[in-house]
């Protein structure tokens, strides 16, 4: 479960980041090309729209490593430690 979330997660960052750059440069080109910006202001269009989705993609990522941490936490994994303490009672070692 916390794999494919992890998995599904980071899927979900790179798609968005790539999907973003990509679809604001086709808008902001479209409209240079319409004439409603000047070549200079769509630029600097482009670049606030892309600083401010990337500040969104961290905060987005941020969450979801939390909301991941939470998981692992509530999950019962056995640690490295768990498993030599386990390994030692097995083998009567102390």
């Amino acid at each position: 479960m916390a794999r494919s979330l992890i998995k599904d997660g980071l899927y979900f960052s790179v798609g968005l980041a790539a999907a973003s750059k990509d679809t604001v440069e086709k808008i902001v080109n479209r409209i240079v090309k319409e004439g409603l910006l000047s070549v200079t202001e769509g630029r600097k269009l482009a670049k606030d729209v892309l600083k401010a989705s990337n500040k969104a993609q961290k905060q987005l990522t941020g969450a979801v490593g939390k909301q991941i941490q939470n998981a692992a936490q509530q999950t019962p994994f056995a640690t490295k430690a768990d498993l030599e303490k386990l390994k030692k009672q097995l083998t009567g070692k102390k």
